[in-house]
């Protein structure tokens, strides 16, 4: 997952969580990032994950993107480097990723274990009658 810390407004939420590729990122109703301020187009850049490159940042014609201060129309991201689409200001971050529970793992070898030594519990019992 990618997250967008939004640093140049004061928002509800000011961290944005990609979690499907393509995203989308402009002004109108069914993109996936939807910003209202000046300068961002209705379909204004979209994020994409490339095989073997990583994520890239795709400018729609036209549009105004910057990365790290330098306007690109295709670009590959890396952690920290600060986004411009219209007037927004983004920073690009690989998200946290959130382990799932092991219990369920550890369960079951502690019950291989258990039943392990059960084995050979009963092996040298049957070895000394």
């Amino acid at each position: 997952m990618v997250q967008l810390n939004i640093l140049n407004s004061e928002p509800a939420d000011p961290v944005r969580v990609v979690r499907h590729f393509p995203c989308r990122i402009g002004r109108a109703r069914g993109v996936d990032l939807r910003f209202e301020e000046p300068g961002v187009w209705e379909h204004h850049a979209t994020l994409l994950f490339v095989p073997g490159e990583g994520v890239c940042i795709q400018s729609a014609p036209e549009a105004l993107v910057a990365v790290n201060g330098q306007r690109v129309e295709r670009m590959r991201l890396r952690n920290g480097d600060r986004l411009e689409c219209g007037s927004v200001k983004l920073q690009f971050w690989l998200a946290t990723v959130e382990q799932g529970s092991l219990w369920p793992r550890e369960a079951c070898t502690w019950l291989a274990l258990a039943a392990l030594c059960l084995l050979q519990l009963w092996i040298i019992h049957r070895l000394t009658v």
